[in-house]
């Protein structure tokens, strides 16, 4: 009897749900995969499961970081051999599987011989190679990019300062808040800078469908969060009624309301800047000084605006979303294939198979370049453009990366997955490989940064890289409220900022030095510049290094 339904698909995943893996590393929540791609939610879910089941994997974020190379070439025959069978009576299973296997083996000594013998000019090549370290497995050589390899691990520089956005990695739901993790006195250190439940909004109220009338509490969720590269400005979206459609959660319900927060400390103190009631209010970059892009939810369609204010932005042509904003323009992807926009102008056009997933400054005189991380069949691609779409760099990488924040000279702050198997130090659980790292270009390397990131509050954690203070730093302590920074070593002089507790402020003096001036307790004065880049002095008694 001929059997119903769609036939089995040859390769692991069908197009479709290749579809739905790759808008799957664009972290895209499932409303945001229907609208791409024109079908309905429960088509998502049910592909999402599909893929989860055939790739062996147990979350979405597991599915993102999953890649080819992870699948042998017997294993996707042993599958064929099987998905073959399946149909088949017990005896004749076992008399084909039997048989397959026989070939398989055939097939594997065939090949061996094949690679063991040859003419004399691919042995003279052999032999010439096998004197050569042996390559990385993580290190994928593709036309026109210069590979990286997944490297050891590096100690947490003395001078920076990592925020972080964090939530569960291996499951699915909301990022739960930011973290900042630095060095100070030789010590490491991991604080949680935002928790959404301790900003006062109180229980986030929500009605319940099926029960006319009735409502329930939950708690504010957060969803996106950007920041500037040298965390001067942090934004976060904040859910604080019903559901609003962010942060990977479902989609928008009646009566929504997302609160939208900023810091200008670096993550120290928060204030409200507004309220979204449209649905959505997702904060997708920054773009400019005070200023942010948010999307908003217009019945099952997205459009984005820029807050305060809510002015509308048409993208240059449909199924657009904003990357980020450089030289005063946004820069744009597309859902549907590689091309990448900066205002009104096509910047780049990677091709089908390629997808632009985050794009960032990149610092060049006169006028700075563009970074951008793509994923491609391959794997991972960093790519440098000028603001004409002229080539500069390309870098590859087999594995998931995501290539954050420019620190010049080369190095570049991200996350990757790593290769555990290059580290000296064992992580908390096999599968915690999604770890920050610096990306070391001129060298060919990236380097997980482990310190902080393989003990609780963070181990196993999201820890998505946004933004990185640089040091060295002083941090403000003990002043019951804040510390003025001042003009001048005066305590007279005009307070230009007043930093509170906690603050990093980057001591601009000598380690041990003390500006001269009028002491107070005896203490002397620092120079300093706060987070949000102000200049001034500040008593050195209320400053730990």
């Amino acid at each position: 009897m001929r059997r119903r339904g769609r036939p089995k698909h040859p390769d692991i995943l069908t197009p479709r749900e290749w579809e739905v893996l790759a808008l799957l590393r664009d972290r895209l929540a499932n409303p945001e995969i229907a609208e791409r791609l024109g079908i309905t939610r429960d088509a998502v879910k049910y592909h999402v499961s599909e893929i989860l089941s055939k790739l062996g994997v147990s979350s979405r974020e597991e599915a993102a970081l999953w890649h080819p190379s992870e699948r042998p070439w017997w294993a996707a025959a042993v599958a064929a051999v099987g998905a073959a069978v399946s149909r088949f009576s017990l005896v004749a299973k076992a008399i084909a599987i039997g048989a397959s296997l026989a070939v398989l083996a055939g097939l594997a000594l065939l090949a061996y011989g094949v690679l063991r013998s040859g003419d004399g000019q691919d042995e003279s090549r052999t032999d010439s190679a096998s004197t050569a370290p042996a390559t990385s497995p993580a290190e994928v050589q593709t036309e026109g990019g210069t590979p990286l390899v997944s490297g050891s691990e590096m100690p947490l520089p003395e001078s920076y300062a990592l925020l972080v956005v964090t939530g569960c990695f291996q499951c699915d739901g909301p990022n739960t808040g930011i973290a900042r993790v630095y060095k100070l006195g030789g010590s490491v250190v991991s604080q949680v800078i935002l928790d959404p439940t301790k900003l006062g909004f109180g229980p986030r109220p929500e009605a319940i469908r099926k029960s006319p009338g009735g409502t329930r509490e939950g708690e504010p969720y957060v969803g996106g969060v950007v920041a500037t590269a040298d965390a001067s400005e942090i934004w976060v979206s904040i859910c604080v009624r019903e559901r609003c459609g962010i942060g990977g959660m479902d989609a928008t319900t009646p009566g929504s309301q997302t609160a939208i927060v900023r810091s200008t400390d670096g993550g120290v103190t928060w204030s409200e800047i507004g309220r979204v009631d449209l649905g959505g209010g997702d904060v997708l970059t920054t773009a400019g000084p005070g200023r942010v892009i948010v999307r908003l939810q217009e019945g099952d369609s997205s459009v984005f605006a820029y807050f305060p204010g809510l002015e509308r932005i048409t993208p240059p042509e449909p199924r657009l979303s904003p990357l980020a904003f450089v030289d005063g323009r946004i820069v744009w992807r597309s859902f549907e294939n590689g091309r990448v926009w900066i205002g009104n102008d096509l910047l780049k056009d990677f091709g089908d198979s390629a997808r632009a997933t985050y794009a960032f400054e990149v610092f060049a005189q006169p006028r700075p370049d563009i970074g951008l991380a793509l994923q491609t069949a391959a794997g991972s691609e960093l790519d440098v453009v000028d603001l004409s779409g002229n080539l500069i760099s390309s870098f590859d990488y087999d594995r998931l990366s995501l290539p954050h924040v420019d620190l010049g000279k080369g190095l570049m702050l991200g996350n990757a997955d790593i290769d555990p198997s290059r580290l000296t130090q064992p992580l908390p659980q096999e599968s915690c490989t999604w770890l920050p790292v610096m990306l070391n270009l001129s060298g060919g390397e990236i380097r997980p940064i482990v310190d902080g990131f393989t003990a609780p509050p963070l181990a196993c954690g999201r820890n998505d890289a946004i933004a990185v203070q640089r040091g060295p730093f002083l941090r403000v302590a003990n002043t019951g409220s804040c510390l003025n920074v001042r003009e001048s070593p005066d305590p007279a002089a005009q307070a230009v900022e007043c930093i509170a507790d906690g603050a990093l402020v980057l001591d601009l003096a000598s380690a041990s030095r003390l500006v001269s001036g009028t002491p107070i307790n005896g203490g002397g004065w620092l120079e300093v510049r706060t987070p949000s880049g102000n200049h001034g002095y500040a008593s050195a008694q209320y400053l730990e290094r």
